[in-house]
């Protein structure tokens, strides 16, 4: 959970609290401040919820999962939100945060 920032270059700092699992991420300006809910190395699964962020959520979770496929790995990335009007905000920065990971 610490090393986030090295998928996702666009991060600055990063804080991990493990006594509370939660973790504190610069971006730019912002900051965001995330529960670790878990954390399933056998199956490659990161899960996580955004406690406040520059995004207006309501509500957050997500998970992260690599998986194998077709001789490679394939990142599978879920979020489910609320309000839904804060859908296109997310979109431009997921775009951004898929970009980085795959060009690194």
């Amino acid at each position: 959970p610490a090393r986030i920032n090295e998928w996702f270059t666009f991060l600055g700092d990063v804080t991990y609290d493990e006594a509370t699992s939660s973790r504190e991420c610069a971006m730019g300006e912002a900051t965001l401040n995330e529960l670790i809910v878990d954390v399933d190395a056998d199956n490659n699964r990161f899960v996580y919820s955004f406690l406040d962020s520059p995004f207006g959520f309501t509500q957050h979770s997500a998970a992260m999962q690599v998986v194998d496929r077709d001789g490679g790995s394939t990142l599978v990335w879920t979020h489910d939100f609320k309000p839904d009007d804060v859908a296109p905000a997310l979109d431009e920065a997921l775009d951004g945060a898929v970009a980085t990971i795959t060009a690194t």
